[in-house]
């Protein structure tokens, strides 16, 4: 296994009885990582793994939209957390 831009690494990999399955453990992938296996009867073969960033968000923009019994008009904020909780929400189109 290499992390893009380090030197190679080998893990430990188990197999069943009959060596027709093999698993390892992976440690927390972060950054891309180069994998391959090899054996006596093959050419190594490797394999890159990717990894997308996590979006984040930046700002969120909410309107309350009242019950027509409340009379109330519709309010909007901006805040930075995406913690909102509402009993029913309407996604603009």
């Amino acid at each position: 296994m290499t992390p893009d831009g380090e030197a190679d690494s080998a893990i430990t990999m188990a197999s069943n009885e009959n060596f027709t399955l093999f698993k390892a453990a992976l440690p927390s992938i972060v950054k891309p990582v180069k994998y391959g296996w090899r054996s006596a009867t093959r050419r190594p073969t490797f394999n890159l793994v990717k990894v997308r960033r996590k979006p984040t968000i930046a700002e969120v923009e909410v309107t309350l939209n009242y019950p027509p019994y409340l009379a109330r008009q519709p309010e909007t904020m901006v805040q930075k957390d995406a913690d909102l909780e509402s009993r029913s929400i309407q996604w603009p189109s």
